[in-house]
């Protein structure tokens, strides 16, 4: 399973199984498990020209990353019914070159919506928004996502953004 941590200089590093491309290095080999991967010899997470990260939220085969820019990226696993990237396809992202950095979109919550909270779940994730609404997209088998439905969301393009629907809340 992955880890990751945000260092002091805003960048990423991530170590664990890599087996779908979880650790966003451009490959599906595994880090931490032989000498000489962890440390200096680990490669940093590759963002995007001066992207620096504010959070990490990591599921076991996805992870996504909260910017300092309010923005979010998600890197990973992207199949099982749903999209867990939110990038409207079904293609893992990390595993191969030229995948991640500026080639990795950021995601589309709607117009005028900035990203405040992440959180990577089981075959989804979610945010909380600048006016505090909820969106989550990826795996909706069960009502995960809590639009009183059970449509996968972000794996198709025109589901994200404005057409991506808040979750129910009613406080």
């Amino acid at each position: 399973f992955a880890n990751c941590a945000i260092l002091d200089n805003d960048k990423v590093k991530c170590w664990g199984r890599n087996h779908v491309g979880q650790l966003g290095l451009g490959d599906k080999n595994d880090r931490g498990d032989e000498p000489n991967e962890i440390g200096d010899n680990l490669p940093y997470v590759d963002l995007g020209t001066n992207m620096k990260a504010d959070v990490l939220s990591a599921n076991s085969q996805h992870i996504c990353t909260l910017l300092k820019n309010d923005k979010v990226k998600c890197w990973g696993w992207n199949s099982g019914g749903g999209s867990n990237l939110g990038i409207g396809d079904s293609l893992d992202r990390g595993d191969d070159a030229n995948e991640m950095g500026d080639n990795l979109p950021f995601l589309d919550f709607g117009t005028g919506k900035k990203a405040k909270v992440i959180a990577a779940g089981h075959e989804h994730s979610c945010v909380i928004l600048n006016d505090y609404s909820v969106k989550c997209w990826g795996n909706n088998w069960l009502g995960q996502l809590g639009t009183e439905d059970t449509e996968s969301r972000g794996d198709q393009p025109n589901e994200m953004g404005d057409n991506l629907p808040e979750t129910i809340l009613n406080f």
